[in-house]
């Protein structure tokens, strides 16, 4: 809960009476609370951050009305909930009050360090680094000052929060490293007192940081940010709850003297008085001549500025540090007559603004230069590369491309840094070679991938092929080596290949070891397969291949078994195919096709059940033929012998009857349909199906 806040000193630093009557009806009591102030350049937000974490009403920026200085003088607002005090302070940097605010600055900054439990310092993000955006002046004088002013029994703390904080832009952990190195540095430069001489700035002052989202583009985090550090004021159960230490011990009631007589000893201090005469007509020309030179400067640039972020600009360092010379010459010009301390130390200043001018557009460079290295790897890579195929030396091509593309990155990347400027480019560069790793790895899964295409391929089409040829001829006496020979032939030419793509690709022995046992698997398996697929319709194979044995002869003639030996070329037709059969109950191939191997390192390919089942349907045909021929030899040749006048008289008498069935569909048709079911029947070799249902026919009729 809050309530209206006050103005305590106005904008020419008179210190107003509105502050006994307002912390009369703040509802916080004796010692019981904390005091928070905030610094920080003008419009970046400090009055809108304090209404959102503690609900006070400071006037805020409007900026649909341009940026200005809202808060003018020192405010002061109070919360309930958590009992603290609120100061707002004006904005360091101010158009409106010039150079001449110098002095207000430093006063005000002074005191919300000398009042405050907790100094809350407002900076961008993005400048840091910078000596004014980052109140690097105004701290060196609060530790110097402080130092002589004040009793340091406790450590004072400082918070830096870090507005329009990106993640993916900024690393925290680097700004940390950045704002604690300038901390010690202003630390180092400034006098102390002897009991401060061998204590850092870290023993006398406890920093801390928290960054918060950009509000416009990420509301959510913002928000998120926004509420995490309330909470950071509000809980007290938190680990890292801001007032964590008490430092308040003054009455409430004497607050107002107490702050009024901090003022007037910061006032009175000599460092902070105007300077003479001399040197302050110094310090407001050059400072006009600075902003002047600066003007020209910007001017300048702006035609080559247009271009950075769409492109690499090759001599990006050239150009600006030339424009860079010319606007300290200008400066020189008209300034070097003034006073010389002053003079320089602007100079240094107008330096430091320039190179952060442009540290930004150093940085879109450097993206682009980032950017232009990556297309400069891709295409290179892509033109050494064949993409329907893999290639045997991928790491030393890929490794050439890689030197090529940092030589251009380094090129680059010096054009691109201006001399003095402390600007470092490793972060690109690790970028750059972040990317190179990624792409790298991407890349050489493609040439695994088109391995494996390749792989599949040698093991489909014409392999299929061939290996089908040689399994349908399993009555071959040297099938199996043939198969064992076309296995070695097809993976001697394949796994060379694959070896020499994997060592290009800097695979170890033994992995190249474990990638060829896979496609020797492959192999392995695809063969099998197909001897298991064949293996399906075995019985139908033999049938055929023992009726062919059965009855013809070796020319190929069918047999006349009138006085052949039917026993005798049955039980040699049956051993013949069933020496075939037991052949083909183990699968005659291994993995491992160069090196010895016994029969006990075969895998079965026919089943036990499924061995008997094969054997038992072929011997049931097989019986079925015998019987065929047993019975033709017996009866087939007394019933065929019909007298020659027996057929005449048939055709005689039975021509009518034979046309009217020529010139009927009715009988015609079915009777063809017959017949040819059983021309099919014979040209698979089954015919022994049609004529022993014929035969058992005709025995029904009495005089055949």
């Amino acid at each position: 809960m809050a309530m209206k806040s006050v103005q305590i000193v106005t904008f020419e630093g008179e210190f107003t009476q509105a502050m006994k009557p307002f912390l009369e009806v703040s509802g916080l009591r004796s010692t019981d609370y904390h005091i928070v102030a905030i610094i920080g350049c003008q419009s970046t937000g400090k009055s809108t951050l304090l209404n959102m974490l503690f609900g006070t009403d400071f006037d805020t920026l409007d900026a649909y009305k341009g940026r200005n200085q809202t808060t003018k003088g020192i405010h002061l607002g109070a919360n309930l909930e958590c009992k603290t005090l609120i100061i707002d302070i004006e904005g360091t940097d101010s158009q409106i009050r010039g150079d001449d605010g110098a002095a207000f600055e430093h006063m005000s900054a002074l005191f919300a360090l000398a009042c405050a439990d907790v100094l809350m310092v407002n900076m961008w993000t993005s400048e840091i680094g910078r000596y004014k955006a980052a109140s690097v002046g105004l701290l060196k004088t609060i530790f110097e000052v402080n130092l002589r002013l004040f009793t340091l029994e406790k450590k004072k703390r400082i918070l830096f929060v870090l507005r329009d904080f990106n993640d993916q832009q900024n690393n925290l952990t680097v700004l940390k490293q950045q704002m604690s190195r300038t901390l010690e540095e202003l630390w180092s430069k400034i006098k102390k007192p002897e009991s401060y001489i061998l204590l850092s700035v870290f023993d006398c002052f406890d920093f801390e940081f928290k960054t918060v989202s950009v509000k416009d583009f990420k509301p959510e985090e913002f928000k998120a940010d926004i509420d995490d550090l309330r909470d950071r004021f509000h809980n007290e159960e938190r680990m890292d709850y801001l007032f964590r230490y008490k430092d308040t011990d003054i009455p409430l009631d004497g607050i107002p003297l107490y702050f009024q007589e901090i003022w007037t000893v910061i006032g009175n201090d000599k460092d902070l008085n105007i300077p003479s005469q001399k040197e302050m007509l110094a310090n407001l020309r050059c400072n006009e001549i600075k902003f002047e030179a600066l003007r020209l400067f910007t001017t300048a640039i702006e035609p080559t500025a247009k271009l950075i972020g769409r492109c690499t600009v090759p001599d990006f360092s050239t150009i600006f540090s030339e424009k860079i010379k010319e606007a300290l010459a200008e400066y020189d010009k008209n300034g070097s007559a003034y006073y010389e301390t002053i003079y320089l130390s602007i100079k240094n200043e107008l330096n430091q603004l320039l190179l952060d001018q442009i540290k930004d557009l150093f940085h879109s460079q450097m993206r682009c230069v980032v950017t232009e290295s990556t297309k400069y790897f891709k295409d290179t890579l892509e033109s050494k590369i064949n993409k329907g195929q893999a290639i045997e030396n991928f790491s030393a091509t890929i490794s050439e491309v890689e030197q090529l593309t940092l030589s251009l990155f380094a090129v680059n990347a010096q054009a691109s840094i201006i001399e003095n400027s402390g600007w470092e480019t490793a972060e690109y560069e690790a970028e750059l070679m972040k990317w190179i790793e990624e792409k790298k790895s991407v890349e050489k899964e493609k040439q695994l991938e088109l391995l494996q295409k390749e792989v599949k391929s040698a093991l489909s089409g014409k392999f299929s092929f061939n290996a089908n040829k040689i399994l349908e001829n399993p009555f071959d006496d040297n099938m199996w080596s043939k198969l064992k020979e076309f296995q070695a032939s097809t993976m001697q030419e394949l796994e060379s290949r694959y070896t020499n793509v994997l060592k290009g690709l800097d695979f170890s022995e033994d992995q190249i070891a474990s990638k060829l046992a896979e496609i020797r698997r492959e192999c392995y398996s695809t063969l099998k397969s197909k001897a298991t697929k064949y293996c399906n319709g075995l019985v139908d194979q033999l049938t055929k291949k023992f009726n062919q044995l059965f009855l013809k002869n070796e020319n190929g003639i069918p047999r006349e078994w009138k006085n052949a030996p039917i026993d005798e070329i049955f039980a040699q037709s049956k051993d013949t195919v069933l020496a075939t059969l037991e052949s083909l109950r183990l699968f005659r191939i291994v993995c491992e096709w160069d090196t010895d191997h016994g029969e006990h390192d075969y895998e079965e390919l026919i089943g036990e059940e499924q061995f008997h089942l094969i054997m038992e349907s072929f011997l049931k045909d097989a019986e079925m033929a015998y019987k065929e021929a047993v019975h033709i030899k017996e009866f087939g040749y007394a019933r065929n012998k019909v007298n020659g006048w027996y057929l005449l008289l048939i055709i005689i008498l039975g021509w009518n009857e034979f046309m009217w069935l020529l010139k009927s569909p009715i009988i015609l048709y079915p009777l063809l349909f017959v017949f040819s079911i059983v021309a099919l029947m014979f040209s698979m070799g089954m015919g022994a199906v049609p004529k022993f249902i014929l035969k058992q026919a005709l025995s029904k009729v009495p005089f055949f």
